[in-house]
């Protein structure tokens, strides 16, 4: 990921950047341990309870499928805004106060 800096100053569009893909990453590994998690369940054969009352085996993944199918796409909605409401705030501040960037890191970081 690069972040664009000018005159000395972070880029609105960097900053949404990298907010977006902090708040994506980190959930999608969450997400991914939790996936990981109810499969060791369903492997092993526990079972899982719903409102219709435990199930177990395939009926437990199919229990699952819509979880998997929209808990990705939900967290890229969910990083778009909070990087969205993130960046405006940013906006806001920087309308009074500049948001600088020091020279005491080194150009490469942000490449």
């Amino acid at each position: 990921m690069k972040l664009s800096v000018r005159d000395g100053k972070l880029r609105l569009r960097s900053a949404f950047k990298l907010m977006f893909f902090a708040f994506a990453f980190g959930t999608g590994v969450f997400f991914l341990f939790v996936t990981l998690l109810f499969g060791l369940i369903i492997a092993l054969g526990g079972p899982i309870e719903t409102d219709s009352g435990p199930v177990q085996g395939a009926e437990a993944v199919m229990t699952m499928a819509p979880t998997l199918i929209l808990m990705p796409i939900s967290i890229v909605i969910y990083a778009a805004f909070i990087a969205a409401i993130g960046t405006l705030g940013l906006l806001i501040y920087r309308l009074f106060w500049p948001i600088r960037v020091d020279g005491a890191i080194s150009p490469s970081v942000f490449e």
